[in-house]
């Protein structure tokens, strides 16, 4: 009987490995699937792979990070509110990778962060000048720049300041009073 359930047990404990090293295939086989359909652009495709991969092994950083990776890349490809939820779902993506220890998730984090801040801002800015906005103020700027440009050269001929040779600076004209 004691010979019976080592059996068994060892049945057991085999099988159970043989299935560990099956998910740890799996996952890498769409861990890879994802890598080359990201690299090809194809960027849906890479997320439904590294989303897979992350169902075998949730404990897998790098598939995490891929898929952030992806989210990143198909949020360049869009603008908008479509472009915000990607990149918001790459900083869930870098977070959980950065909490299982990936020190290169946590400087994408860190990278992507400051990107969605200088994009929100320059939305920003966007919404409150239009096209015709800016190209009034650049107009009034040229103007500005060339009325004030006359008013110096006028100023400088004015007062003699644009006339006559020009005086050395103090340490040269102290070095020719020395000779």
């Amino acid at each position: 009987m004691k010979r019976i359930i080592s059996l068994l047990l060892a049945l057991a404990l085999s099988l159970s490995l043989a299935a560990c090293g099956d998910s740890s295939a799996k996952w890498q086989e769409q861990y890879d699937l994802g890598q080359k359909y990201l690299t090809d652009g194809n960027y849906e495709e890479a997320i439904l792979a590294f989303t897979a991969a992350i169902e075998i092994d949730p404990k897998q950083a790098l598939a995490y990070v891929g898929r952030g990776d992806a989210y990143v890349a198909q949020a360049g490809t869009l603008s908008g509110a479509d472009a915000q939820a990607l990149y918001e779902k790459a900083l869930a993506d870098y977070e959980t990778a950065a909490s299982l220890g990936d020190a290169a998730a946590a400087e994408k984090l860190a990278a992507l962060r400051a990107t969605v801040a200088a994009e929100s801002l320059l939305a920003e800015l966007y919404a409150r000048f239009s096209a015709e906005d800016i190209e009034s103020e650049c107009r009034e700027l040229r103007r500005r720049c060339e009325v004030s440009g006359r008013r110096y050269g006028a100023a400088r001929t004015a007062t003699g300041t644009a006339r006559g040779p020009r005086r050395p600076p103090p340490w040269q004209a102290a070095s020719a009073a020395s000779r």
